[in-house]
């Protein structure tokens, strides 16, 4: 028997409702908050229905970029939703958990003109972990020395996931990743 892992494409994690590519421009982090409403719009990447208690991916791969110069920084929050189980009547309610919080150093490695990442965005070549638990549900490969970086994340069953980011003052002017799940 084979060990097998379902290897899918990479692809931008934030966009519109029409599907195009719509990169981050928040200056701090937009507030989650448990709601009845599910989920969507920019960053929201379905993993399960969950009225069906269907299998959800268990990884994701995140490679994140941005505009801005060298060594300018941006953070990205991947957060989970599940949906609490529908009881008496009452409507179900969507719980947002923070999966992890990553500090991202942009580096001169750029994407080429007219492809998915232009050569005006910049890759990551430093990821450190500001809120997650660290070689156990995260991974992160930070090479520095202008080679892209990634950071592997075990999704734990969630029904959603949502990437969110913050320029924190760090002098990036926009920010995405690339991803792909496991």
């Amino acid at each position: 028997m084979l060990v097998e892992t379902l290897s899918m494409k990479f692809v931008k994690a934030r966009r519109d409702a029409s599907g195009v590519a719509a990169n981050a421009t928040n200056a701090t982090f937009p507030s989650k908050v448990p709601t009845i409403t599910k989920p969507s719009g920019a960053g929201v990447i379905e993993l399960c229905s969950p009225d069906k208690g269907a299998v959800a991916q268990n990884g994701i791969v995140l490679i994140p970029y941005g505009t801005g110069s060298d060594n300018n920084t941006f953070e990205l929050r991947v957060i989970g939703w599940r949906l609490v189980t529908n009881d008496e009547g009452k409507a179900g309610l969507w719980i947002p958990v923070l999966l992890v919080e990553l500090h991202c150093t942009l580096s001169a490695a750029v994407g080429v003109a007219g492809a998915t990442v232009v050569n005006t965005e910049r890759f990551a070549d430093t990821i450190s972990l500001t809120t997650g638990n660290d070689d156990v549900s995260v991974d992160i490969v930070s090479p520095t020395g202008e080679i892209i970086a990634h950071a592997m994340l075990d999704l734990k069953g969630f029904n959603l996931v949502e990437t969110t980011f913050s320029i924190n003052s760090g002098g990036t002017t926009d920010m995405n990743c690339l991803y792909a799940l496991l």
